[in-house]
């Protein structure tokens, strides 16, 4: 059998990709050179996808120019950017746990993309919030701009063990981010409360020395606690 692996991109308009070219599909039993179907997949055939579409590749993720809207510096080394999306229909697809986005300085070449989790989206706004932790000629680039951004995304392979989070219903998580990595349990906290979960949330501000995501889990009516992981004493509290 198969599938073995999961693909976040299975069946969705960036499937089949560049791996069906290769005989290298995580899903599909045909597109990795078998004679037989045995992916035991539930969802539009991929094969049947490729077929149609003349045996090619749908069309890659491609850069968009957007408008920075709001910048804030919160400490030396630690951005807050949000940035209007040119395309309103694309914002849902940011609204994932484990989604992030490519985002480089307008003028700068492809390899100076940076990877970066997204912090909040506002589907009414279109708009898209990241943060950037300062640290290289990459982030140095992308935080002198006051204007535009290239994004190129979305990406939803994030966070490993997706299909837990979204398939929880009214049961007890506890949840913990260190350093600029908190941002990324956000949207994983409001899938967790769409189910009705029960979430214990702590918080380690690791060395960026503040927790980025309190102010947003606080106002999704979440209370976190300040821990220190390397704190014998902490991880007591948290056990």
């Amino acid at each position: 059998m198969a599938l073995n692996y999961f693909c976040v991109d299975a069946a969705s308009r960036f499937c089949p990709c560049q791996l069906a070219k290769t005989d290298s599909c995580l899903i599909c039993s045909l597109l990795q050179g078998n004679e037989v179907c045995d992916c035991n997949w539930q969802g539009v055939c991929i094969y049947q996808e490729y077929v149609w579409n003349r045996n090619k590749i749908q069309n890659r993720r491609k850069s968009l120019t957007a408008k920075i809207v709001e910048k804030e510096m919160i400490t030396k080394e630690m951005l807050i950017i949000k940035v209007l999306m040119p395309i309103k229909e694309m914002i849902a697809e940011y609204a994932q746990p484990g989604a992030y986005a490519f985002l480089r300085a307008i003028d700068s070449p492809e390899y100076y993309d940076v990877p970066l989790c997204i912090v909040d989206v506002n589907e009414e706004a279109a708009t898209l919030v990241f943060a950037v932790r300062i640290v290289g000629p990459k982030t140095k680039s992308l935080a002198a701009q006051n204007d535009e951004v290239a994004i190129r995304g979305p990406y939803w392979n994030g966070l490993f063990g997706l299909k837990y989070i979204k398939s929880s219903l009214n049961k007890k998580w506890l949840v913990i981010g260190k350093g600029a990595g908190q941002v990324s349990l956000i949207q994983v906290v409001k899938n967790l409360l769409r189910g009705n979960n029960q979430i214990s949330m702590f918080l380690d501000p690791g060395v960026i020395r503040i927790n980025l995501a309190e102010k947003h889990l606080n106002e999704l009516g979440i209370s976190t606690s300040t821990v220190n992981l390397y704190s014998e004493t902490d991880r007591q509290i948290i056990y």
